[in-house]
């Protein structure tokens, strides 16, 4: 697998990578580092992403749902009441039971978004200090502002990568 830094790369092998308008320095190393991230982390994080953005999506519908149920039985709400006494079987009001289940998927989109930006606001800070594991002596291409390297033992990271293709 091939990634490639966008931008200039010096002499001393210093990448750099934009994302999001920021400006994110990827230093190549031998070795490790004190304090750097593991690429397999940021790995990690993105792996997690997809799946809150994917809970966010399901959310979001079943929260259309709920509140679609809502707003009909609130229409239909008083001719069922009214048919109920006329026919002299007790009205089940629903109103509290959807109402409550609206309240409930909001609370849980609001948690899911925060988790977003959370793990969003992670992968960037990561990247600043992500070690690449990169063979420095296998093959690079370089084209105009891009640069690909190939990554060491055949190490595949598709969804930081994909994130950062995204961003």
């Amino acid at each position: 697998m091939l990634i490639k830094v966008i931008g200039l790369l010096s002499p001393s092998f210093l990448g750099i990578v934009m994302v999001e308008g920021e400006v994110l320095k990827v230093e190549i190393v031998e070795g490790e580092e004190r304090g750097a991230v593991e690429l397999s982390r940021l790995e990690q994080l993105a792996v997690r992403l997809v799946e809150v953005e994917k809970l966010i999506e399901d959310c979001k519908v079943k929260l259309s749902e709920a509140e679609g149920q809502l707003a009909e039985h609130k229409r239909k709400s008083e001719l069922e009441r009214r048919f109920s006494q006329l026919a002299g079987i007790p009205y089940v009001d629903k109103s509290p039971e959807l109402e409550e289940k609206v309240k409930s998927l909001k609370a849980q989109l609001e948690s899911l978004s925060s988790e977003r930006v959370k793990i969003r606001g992670g992968i960037l800070s990561g990247l600043a200090g992500v070690i690449m594991p990169i063979e420095a002596d296998g093959r690079q291409e370089a084209s105009g502002e891009e640069v690909s390297f190939k990554f060491r033992d055949g190490m595949k990271c598709p969804a930081i990568t994909a994130f950062i293709k995204k961003s």
